[in-house]
C-alpha cells in the first residue's frame, strides 16, 4: 500500500496544476483515499510540508537525473559502463534512471532469429555478467521496463505458460536493488521506455507533461515549446542508445538510413536538460 506522501507526490507529478490549489487537491484526496486522508485541513498541512521539503531541496541544485536507454547486454558499447561513470561523477545526479530494454536477449526474439548469435542459455550467461558489472557501479537505479525486457514473458505467454512461473526481472538479472517500474514521474516528467508510444516531444506537446523516452536507438534529441494551456514551458527527450551497432545484434540495422547514437542524458530540478554524446570511436 502506498504511504500518503508517495499519493500525494503521484497525484501532482501526474498533474502539476492541482499544488496550485491545495484544498481542492486535498478534497480529491479524501474522495479517492478517504481512510488514509480524513480532513482536509490536516491533508492540507500534509501537502504543505512535503511541498517545502522539496522546494528546499530544489534550491540546493540536487535534484539532477541521469538518465539512459537501451543498454542491450551482452552487446552494449563496450565504453558505456565506463561513459555512464565519468558522466555521474561529473554531475553527481541524485537519480539514476534506465528507460529499459537493459538485456538484449536476441536468442528468443520472435523476429528472424541470426544462427551466428549465442544459443539462450550463453547469451543469459553473458548479459548477466554484463549487468552484474553495471549493477556494481549504479546498485540503486530505476528501470522502466522496455519491449526487450519483456521478451521471456512473451515466450512463455506464446507457450501457454501461466506467467507466475516467470521469475521476477530481480531475480533473473541478480539485481535486488534496482527497482523495475512501467514508469515513474519526478518533477512533473514522465520518464518510460516510448515503445508503442509518439515520440516524446508529442507526448509532451499534447499533454502539457515533459516526457523523456528510449526506444528509438537513432533519436538523440531534445524539442522544447512553450503551451499555452498550461502556461508554461514542456520539452520532450529521446536519449539514444548505448548498444554497439556493430555487434551482430544490431546487424538489423547495419544498411539503415539512420545509425545508431550512443549517449545519455542529465536533467537538472525537471527543467535544465543536456544530452551528453558518447563520441564514436576513432
Amino acid at each position: 500500500m502506498l504511504t500518503q506522501k508517495e499519493i500525494i507526490l503521484k497525484t501532482i507529478e501526474k498533474t502539476p496544476k492541482l499544488l496550485e490549489n491545495k484544498t481542492e487537491l486535498a478534497k480529491l484526496l479524501i474522495q479517492a483515499y478517504p481512510i488514509l486522508f480524513t480532513t482536509v485541513e490536516s491533508t492540507r498541512s500534509n501537502i504543505s510540508h512535503i511541498f517545502n521539503k522539496r522546494k528546499k531541496k530544489t534550491k540546493d541544485n540536487n535534484n539532477t537525473v541521469l538518465v539512459f536507454s537501451c543498454f542491450h547486454a551482452p552487446y552494449q558499447d563496450n565504453r558505456a559502463i565506463d561513459f555512464l561513470k565519468e558522466t555521474a561523477d561529473k554531475y553527481q545526479p541524485k537519480k539514476i534512471i534506465s528507460l529499459g530494454d537493459m538485456a538484449d536477449i536476441n536468442s528468443t526474439s520472435f523476429h528472424e532469429v541470426n544462427p551466428n548469435m549465442s544459443s539462450a542459455l550463453d547469451e543469459l550467461d553473458a548479459a548477466t555478467n554484463e549487468l552484474a558489472k553495471l549493477y556494481k557501479e549504479f546498485p540503486d537505479m530505476t528501470v522502466t521496463i522496455g519491449n526487450h525486457d519483456r521478451r521471456y514473458a512473451r515466450k512463455l505467454t506464446s507457450g501457454s505458460v501461466p506467467s507466475r512461473l516467470l521469475l521476477p526481472l530481480n531475480q533473473i538479472w541478480n539485481t535486488p536493488k534496482w527497482d523495475w517500474v512501467e514508469e515513474i514521474y519526478i518533477d512533473g516528467v514522465r520518464y518510460f521506455h516510448g515503445d508503442g508510444a509518439s515520440k516524446a516531444h508529442l507526448n509532451a506537446f499534447t499533454t502539457g507533461i515533459s516526457h523523456v523516452q528510449g526506444h528509438l536507438h537513432t533519436e538523440f534529441s531534445l524539442q522544447s515549446r512553450y503551451i499555452q494551456g498550461y502556461k508554461k514551458i514542456v520539452f520532450g527527450a529521446t536519449v539514444g542508445c548505448l548498444a554497439d551497432p556493430k555487434s551482430l545484434a544490431m546487424a538489423y540495422s547495419k544498411n539503415a538510413r539512420f545509425k545508431n547514437v550512443l549517449g545519455c542524458v542529465i536533467i537538472k530540478n525537471g527543467e535544465d536538460v543536456k544530452l551528453i554524446k558518447l563520441e564514436e570511436k576513432a
